[in-house]
Parts: C-alpha cells; structure tokens; sequence
C-alpha cells in the first residue's frame, strides 16, 4: 500500500531531525509555531497565511548548520543571522510546496529598524516573517528566564521595550 507523504508528516520529521542536531534548542521550532500561531490568528491573519506561518516557524531554523550558527540562536540579539537565514531559503525555495516559506524565513531576525533605514525594502518582507520573528525572541527569552519565578513579566518587559526598534510596531497591540 502506497502512503502519500504530507506536508505534516514531512514537516514533523524535518523538525525532529533539527531537534536532534540542536539540543540547546529542542523544542524551540515547536514553541516558536504555537506562539506565533497564537500572535497571527489574535492579529487576525487569514488561514492561507496562519498556515504559511505555522509552517515557517517550524521550519525557521533550518539553515543554522555550524556550531557557532545554533549557539547564537539562544543569545537575544543574534548578531549575525543572514548565514543561516541565506541557508534556510535556499535549502526550501526548489520544494515547491515550501517555495512560499522560503521567503518568509529568509529575513526572521529582521529588525523593524532594518527597514526604517532602508537596509532591508520592506515589500521583500512578508507579513509572516514579522510575526516569527516575534514569536522566536518570546521563545527564546522563556528559556532563559526558565527558572527565575517572575519569567513572564521579564519576557514582557524586554520584548515591550523593543518595539519600533526590533519588533514591527504593528505586533505592538496584538502581544
């Protein structure tokens, strides 16, 4: 009996192999979908676009291949992200189911001030990536204030503070 593979199936195994290789970040691709789901559907996001979300931040960190890529990941301000971010695009964009997230993926770590300067054009940009982005540094901050009793009023504080600079204004409300 022949099994057609889906989207879903592919998608779990793709993430478990990413677990594997990346223990300091196990679970992060899974916490960063739910958390940008819950960020795109509450900002009101159709379901074409929650669904190339969900997609896309599972699948965001595919790109981090070296080391020194994966051990940047937990740090809160990635400073180098663009390796990573070339890597993930170009290792979806020729799937063509995928062709679509590739781009998403491509700018995760965009900083709004990227495109208030005019570094990144804001129509390369899909609404998507703004919401990983987002979603990942939530993740990412909930792991490193894991055992401290106040962790989510630290991940507001900081991630409040970083809006119109790091975090796209219009997340603002919606967070």
């Amino acid at each position: 009996m022949d099994k057609i593979l889906s989207t879903k199936n592919i998608l779990i195994s793709i993430i478990k192999s990413i677990d594997t290789f990346n223990e300091l970040l196990k679970g992060h691709h899974k916490w960063t979908a739910i958390i940008a789901y819950q960020l795109g559907n509450s900002y009101g996001l159709n379901k074409k676009q929650l669904f190339d979300l969900v997609l896309s931040a599972s699948l965001h960190d595919i790109g981090a291949l070296s080391v020194k890529d994966k051990e940047q990941l937990y740090e809160i301000d990635v400073q180098d992200p663009e390796p990573h971010e070339i890597k993930g695009e170009q290792m979806l964009i020729g799937f063509k189911p995928f062709a679509r997230i590739s781009k998403i993926i491509r700018h995760h770590h965009i900083k709004y001030n990227q495109i208030i300067s005019g570094i990144v054009d804001e129509k390369d940009i899909p609404i998507e990536t703004y919401f990983i982005c987002l979603a990942d540094r939530i993740d990412v901050l909930l792991m490193k204030f894991e055992h401290d009793s106040d962790k989510y009023e630290k991940v507001i504080l900081d991630i409040n503070s970083r809006f119109g600079e790091v975090f796209a204004p219009f997340l603002y409300e919606t967070f």
